[in-house]
């Protein structure tokens, strides 16, 4: 996935992660609106059909835009985590060669 330059910046932040880190944890007004909109993300029912539209698509549509949500999420929570360095590993010992829209 790519992180855009803003979320870098922000990551890489201290007093940023910090601050958010602690909104996170303790307040509650934003974390019961974090978990409303979450509940809205979770597959409890099957969509409504769209006419006109193939259903294979409707649910495709229905569950991409659960997927992107919950990413949403979970990148909103990673901005806490302290940026990795930018040691190699051996998973990255053939990146290079990879296409760009791969790397």
């Amino acid at each position: 996935m790519h992180l855009s330059p803003e979320y870098l910046k922000f990551q890489e932040s201290e007093p940023s992660r910090a601050t958010l880190l602690h909104l996170l944890r303790e307040d509650q007004t934003l974390n019961a609106a974090i978990a409303a909109v979450e509940s809205c993300a979770r597959p409890l029912h099957m969509p409504q059909p769209i006419p006109g539209q193939a259903y294979d698509i409707t649910i495709a549509h229905h569950y991409h835009e659960m997927l992107g949500m919950n990413r949403a999420f979970r990148m909103l929570r990673a901005l806490c985590d302290p940026r990795k360095s930018k040691e190699k590993s051996e998973a990255d010992e053939f990146f290079h060669a990879l296409p760009p829209e791969f790397q």
